[in-house]
């Protein structure tokens, strides 16, 4: 935990369904809205709603087969201001010879 509050980039981590099991703060808060439901247990893809979601399914699916993937964005954050965002997928872990975990990270 003390690793990834230090963290100054939004650190997502994502199960196989695309779902977000942890996030640091700085994850919250480029993403959370104070008025929105909460980060973890939400689907990966409704981050993306705003912005063109192919980019991050291809992503998601490169990732899971064992390649890290980049991809630079224009997305807005939870405040609504859009900004650049540059997303980096690395996959980790290994259960039954697949990748069992994303870390996302996002500045």
């Amino acid at each position: 935990r003390a690793v990834l509050a230090a963290m100054p980039c939004a650190a997502l981590l994502l199960d196989r369904e695309g779902v977000i099991r942890l996030s640091n703060e700085a994850g919250v808060a480029l993403f959370e809205s104070t008025d929105g439901p909460p980060l973890c247990g939400r689907h990966f893809r409704t981050l993306w709603q705003d912005c063109d979601s192919e980019p991050m399914s291809t992503a998601l699916s490169a990732t899971f087969s064992g390649k890290r993937y980049e991809h630079t964005a224009f997305c807005p954050g939870a405040d609504g201001a859009p900004r650049w965002l540059e997303i980096v997928f690395t996959p980790l872990g290994q259960q039954n010879g697949l990748d069992a975990f994303v870390m996302c990270s996002v500045r």
